[in-house]
């Protein structure tokens, strides 16, 4: 294994140490982590479910480091996709809180 290989290995082993962490806070709690408790799933948990409503949150969200990823365009309703590096995933949708969208979906689409 070269160095690159290494260092992208180490960088996704934090990320998703980092993840769980989130996950955590999330979960009791905490304040500055609250408002998104009923809105953001852990993708690594979700199994492709995810969550929601974000238009209002978006730039706590932004300041969270949570960034835009691109549009499902195919799905109607599916606004935008955020996610960071850490498996936290968010989705707007215009018509129900909570949509089923396959696990990986248009993480390369434009």
């Amino acid at each position: 294994m070269n160095v690159r290989e290494q260092a992208k290995k180490e960088a996704r082993e934090r990320m998703w140490n980092e993840s769980e962490s989130i996950c955590k806070q999330l979960r009791c709690g905490r304040p500055s982590a609250r408002k998104f408790a009923q809105w953001v799933v852990p993708a690594h948990e979700a199994a492709g479910v995810l969550g929601v409503a974000v238009n209002q949150l978006r730039r706590t969200a932004l300041r969270h480091g949570i960034v835009p990823l691109g549009t499902l365009g195919v799905r109607r309703g599916v606004n935008w996709v955020v996610y960071n590096p850490a498996d936290i995933v968010l989705i707007r949708s215009l018509e129900r809180p909570v949509r089923r969208v396959e696990a990986g979906a248009g993480a390369g689409e434009r």
